[in-house]
């Protein structure tokens, strides 16, 4: 082929066509690559592949059709009036204005949301504003100058090298940013098919023109396509369905349509039905009187150690258990929870709700000052600490990170804390786990005979997993914690992904045996509760993702809870329990009535050995999805910015792959119904607040 003398409409077309063909391909192998076909029937399967493929022909199809409204609205004749001279200097700045213009206008609604948090984390006010639409208008400048330069300096190399990045775009985008982003999701497509038509178009497709059949059958598929692009945008798919699409992350028109169809309809939410429980009719309740008789020793110490990203199934796992000697003995010596559920994804989430006893929705988030993030450094509900430090505790932190002391709201209460920053290191980057080991024996050191509380979060367990690379290992495998799959790491040490996750965590495991000695050394044993977690668990590409934060499935909720100390008897616990319930549990230990406003529950019936009569729901929430469990083992997850719904029998499908959200024997609607009373009760009302997402 080569290229025509002529600017042909025609060809531009084509080439938009054979780039939304070319889109829809990659993203047929990708779908058939990355989801389970056998969680959906087969009709699900097919629908998804066509729906894919108009949507992304029709997106194609912008391109050309913003050129043809160049052509109509800027011809020379247009011009005259304002001179040649004009004209002249004029018309070559004319396709970068109308591509900018229209990319700008385009990218504004899109891009500058994924673009809030990362100008705000770095500037502050009106700077940050103005950082902000500063990258969206050099993206889409950016992006209109490539185009037009294309356009303008058309060679066959150089027409093969667009192409060749057109694909490794397509192709980048389903695994870059998963789950996330979409505003750039959107940028990289356009980019690919901004850069397939423009290269293409100039090519001499056919000798003569394209015949009359031709002509009719493109213009079919055109029509076709943007026609099912506008009933998908407007009638939505069934809800199986759309799940299944918004599953890839480099299929990025039905994020905007489930956006799009929100913004034309009103959902209305099911009628609240009174009278199930106290936790669905009202915010707050009686405080919850203490336990009796007390379990703790005189002068009780109690140490709180959170590991980052740690998921259950590691602790579940003899082959891994093996590598963690400490934690296997902290778990057969102590009281374990098979079945803990983190409230969110997300360390920031889960951590506040551990602390405040009040999920996301019900929290006061305001961006900090310095750093832009939001935070809860405007909160006023009390942290769980700060009651204990009223009762006569003295509370202790050792941070890992910024945003672990008091000034954020994260956790609060502490009256001697210590962000422990390690020197050279941006303040982003997380401490070595050894420090705050340290800094934990030398409270221990100084402790007097009163009672005592100290928390510290260990995030070297956090990717990039660099904690314990010394050593060189072999690869047991990525992709669970039962060691399958073969995903390759490129930093922090050699193996898998999941074997230097596996290294990073048993780092933290011989913290864990330094200070469980360091107690016996200092004769403080007898006095202590230790209490061992993690905040959330962590994606080895369960769901098409990875690390955590981003979705609420089991692999990033189901985490270890373990409580020792000389006067627990060792059993593992399989009711199911949140880390909300942590709280009320120390306060009921402490001998303190748990606020009527927490969200869990003391779990000292169950360390007695008494049996518990549990009425509060577990609940996880992050980045505006929820998620509710219910007694009988149905889980049911709620996207509000997507408007989609899934709901799982964690029973018989506990990897959660088979949606019954549309089953007709699984009760959905009653069960959603459930999840938004109670979070219409619980969420936080203020004037002029509305709950953020924080990414």
């Amino acid at each position: 082929m080569s290229r025509t003398s002529a600017k042909t409409p025609m060809g531009s077309w084509f080439a938009a066509l054979a780039a939304g063909a070319l889109i829809a391909l990659i993203n047929a192998v990708a779908i058939g690559w990355w989801l389970d076909s056998s969680a959906v029937s087969a009709r699900v399967r097919a629908s998804h592949h066509l729906l894919d493929a108009t949507q992304h022909l029709a997106l194609a199809l912008l391109i050309p059709s913003a050129q043809a409204a160049y052509r109509r609205a800027l011809k020379p004749a247009s011009l005259q009036r304002l001179g040649w001279r004009q004209q002249r200097w004029l018309r070559p700045l004319l396709p970068w204005a109308w591509s900018g213009v229209g990319l700008m206008l385009l990218f504004a609604p899109t891009l500058a949301e994924d673009l809030d948090a990362f100008a705000h984390s770095r500037f502050a006010g009106a700077q940050a504003e103005l950082v902000k639409w500063g990258l969206v208008g050099g993206c889409a400048a950016g992006l209109a100058s490539a185009l037009v330069l294309l356009n303008r300096f058309w060679s066959a190399p150089l027409a093969l090298l667009a192409t060749a990045s057109a694909v490794a775009l397509f192709g980048a985008n389903h695994w870059l940013l998963k789950h996330n982003y979409p505003g750039v999701h959107l940028l990289i497509a356009l980019a690919g098919l901004g850069l397939v038509t423009v290269a293409w178009a100039p090519l001499r497709w056919f000798r003569g023109g394209p015949p009359p059949w031709l002509r009719r059958s493109a213009g079919a598929v055109a029509v076709a396509a943007t026609v099912a692009s506008v009933l998908a945008l407007f009638a939505p798919p069934s809800r199986t369905l759309l799940i299944e699409q918004l599953k890839t992350s480099g299929s990025v028109v039905p994020w905007w349509a489930t956006r799009l169809r929100q913004y034309t309809h009103h959902l209305t939410e099911a009628a609240f039905h009174p009278g199930r429980s106290q936790w669905f009719e009202q915010s707050t309740r009686a405080a919850t009187p203490t336990s009796q008789p007390g379990l703790l020793a005189d002068a009780p110490i109690l140490l709180l150690i959170t590991i980052d990203a740690v998921r259950a199934d590691v602790l579940e796992t003899p082959h891994h258990l093996e590598r963690l000697p400490n934690l296997r003995a902290l778990k057969e010596q102590g009281v374990y929870f098979s079945q803990g559920r983190a409230p969110g994804s997300q360390t920031v989430t889960s951590l506040s709700g551990m602390f405040s006893g009040l999920y996301f929705s019900q929290q006061y988030w305001t961006r900090h000052p310095e750093v832009g993030y939001l935070f809860l450094g405007d909160d006023p509900s009390p942290r769980f600490p700060e009651l204990l430090q009223a009762a006569g505790y003295e509370t202790h932190t050792a941070a890992a990170t910024y945003f672990l002391v008091n000034t954020f709201g994260i956790v609060r209460g502490f009256e001697h804390e210590e962000f422990i920053k390690t020197p050279g290191l941006a303040l982003s980057d997380y401490t070595p786990g050894r420090r705050l080991t340290a800094r934990l024996s030398d409270a221990l050191k100084n402790a007097r005979n009163e009672p005592l509380f100290l928390f510290a979060h260990y995030l070297d367990s956090h990717f990039p997993y660099k904690a314990g690379a010394t050593g060189s290992g072999s690869a047991t495998g990525s992709g669970s914690a039962t060691g399958s799959g073969s995903a390759t790491g490129s930093s922090g040490g050699s193996g898998s992904d999941f074997e230097r996750y596996l290294r990073a965590i048993a780092y933290v495991d011989r913290e864990l045996g330094i200070l469980r000695r360091k107690l016996d050394e200092l004769d403080l044993w007898q006095r202590t509760l230790l209490i061992v977690a993690s905040d959330h668990g962590e994606a080895f590409g369960e769901h098409n993702s990875q690390h955590h934060a981003t979705t609420l499935y089991e692999e990033q909720l189901h985490v270890p809870l373990i409580l020792v100390a000389p006067w627990l008897s060792p059993r593992t616990i399989a009711s199911m329990v949140s880390l909300m319930d942590v709280g009320p549990t120390l306060l009921d230990l402490a001998g303190q009535p748990t606020p009527g406003h927490f969200m869990g529950q003391s779990l000292v019936p169950l360390l007695k050995g008494e049996p518990a009569n549990f009425s509060r729901p577990i609940v996880a929430e992050g980045r505006l999805k929820k998620a509710l469990y219910f007694p009988d083992g149905y889980k049911l997850i709620v996207d509000d910015r997507l408007g989609t719904e899934e709901l799982y029998d964690l029973t018989r499908d506990p990897k959660e792959l088979e949606n019954l959200i549309d089953a007709p024997d699984a009760d959905a609607e009653r069960r959603i119904d459930s999840l938004r009373s109670f979070f219409r009760i619980h969420t936080l009302s203020r004037p002029g607040y509305q709950v953020p997402y924080r990414p």
